[in-house]
């Protein structure tokens, strides 16, 4: 419910990080809201030795698009 909605399914890859003694693993959700409406989750957790935390964030289809163009204009940077 964090997502905003249940999530209807998850992509089958996600992004593991680890420095030091922390690690962070990011994943992305299609969510189903109440009304029906569907929209991308992207979920970020962190684990340290002390505490846990998690993030959200929710995009619209329009939103994840702009999303993932501005990440492959960054990557043809690189």
């Amino acid at each position: 419910m964090i997502l905003g909605g249940n999530i209807v399914s998850t992509s089958g890859e996600e992004i593991e990080q680890k420095s030091g003694m922390i690690s962070r693993r990011i994943l992305s959700h299609t969510v189903e809201a109440k009304d029906g409406t569907k929209h991308v989750g992207i979920e970020i957790s962190e684990n340290a030795m002390l505490g846990k935390s998690l993030k959200s964030i929710r995009l619209s289809r329009q939103e994840a698009e702009k999303f993932v163009r501005m990440l492959n204009e960054s990557i043809s940077k690189t």
